[in-house]
């Protein structure tokens, strides 16, 4: 389609139908356009004329005359770092990505589309997490859909579309190849089925997980629930404790005020306070009755 996207909006759009089988090839920020179509970005300079061209344009711009002598330089990404290298496909873009069979450096784009054609062991990764053997391809010889029948004399693998056989008939048209035959292939069969089982296993062990996360939350809720009630209980008892403690207290020191009140000194004294008192009121009119009866 010859459109730009970003990683988002390229996903999709390309999710499904045809474009699904589409491929994208990256570059870098900044990376100058086509100076002829400006529809691409530029692959390659031209020493002599000074322009940045894509590699269609530069095949035609110097495709005759005296500009077939014209020197054309690769535009290759600037590498920031010592330690990186180009991809190993291209040659033009910096390796971010690495394959964990050949251990090759590639870019983000060669790694997805390209690699898997060119690697030693192509999709080996994906045969040996299911148990296939990694020289069996997965992808038809023409089309690239998952395959499902082989070749025996080309040892070729083949899709099939609506039943028929239509990539094999159309690499096996002409010559020799017509007297070839085609025999079922079951590697994808027997990955697909390695596949389910992964996923199903997967399926069961993260049901079993979340059912022992939601039986262990459940036992720390209810522990949490017991020792709160346990701490409520205690709470109680202490207050409760508390407040009869507090109330014999008061009783002690009412009972103490009542024994300080009526000590048998306290009474003695208060007896004699009130006696000496009374002796004192009655002492002057003792006298002064004393005093009249004498004068008369």
């Amino acid at each position: 389609c010859s459109d730009f996207y970003c990683v988002t909006c390229w996903s999709t759009m390309h999710a499904k139908g045809a474009r699904a089988r589409h491929c994208w090839s990256g570059f870098a920020a900044g990376a100058p356009a086509c100076a002829l179509c400006e529809n691409a970005i530029a692959s390659f300079k031209c020493e002599k004329c000074g322009d940045f061209l894509c590699g269609d344009c530069s095949k035609a711009a110097h495709a005759k005359g005296k500009n077939r002598e014209h020197e054309q330089i690769i535009l290759r990404e600037n590498l920031d770092d010592e330690t990186a290298t180009y991809c190993r496909e291209c040659d033009v873009r910096r390796g971010t990505e690495k394959c964990r069979l050949c251990s090759a450096q590639l870019c983000d784009s060669c790694y997805l589309f390209k690699h898997t054609e060119t690697c030693d062991k192509r999709n080996g990764a994906k045969a040996i997490a299911f148990g296939v053997d990694i020289d069996y391809p997965t992808k038809c010889a023409i089309c690239g859909r998952k395959p499902d029948s082989r070749c025996e004399e080309c040892d070729e693998v083949y899709c099939t579309w609506m039943g028929k056989p239509r990539c094999f008939a159309k690499h096996h048209a002409k010559g020799n190849r017509r007297t070839h035959r085609l025999v079922p292939y079951n590697a994808m069969a027997d990955m697909e089925r390695r596949r389910r089982e992964e996923e199903e296993t997967g399926r069961k062990e993260a049901e079993a997980f979340e059912a022992e996360r939601a039986r262990t939350a459940a036992a720390f809720e209810r522990a949490c629930e017991e020792a709160r009630r346990a701490k409520e209980e205690q709470d109680e008892l202490i207050d409760a404790k508390a407040e009869e403690l507090l109330a014999q207290h008061i009783l002690n020191e009412r009972a103490a005020r009542r024994l300080q009140r009526f000590s048998p000194q306290d009474w003695l004294y208060s007896i004699m306070r009130k006696t000496w008192r009374f002796a004192e009121e009655q002492q002057p009119k003792k006298m002064t009755v004393f005093s009249s009866s004498s004068s008369g």
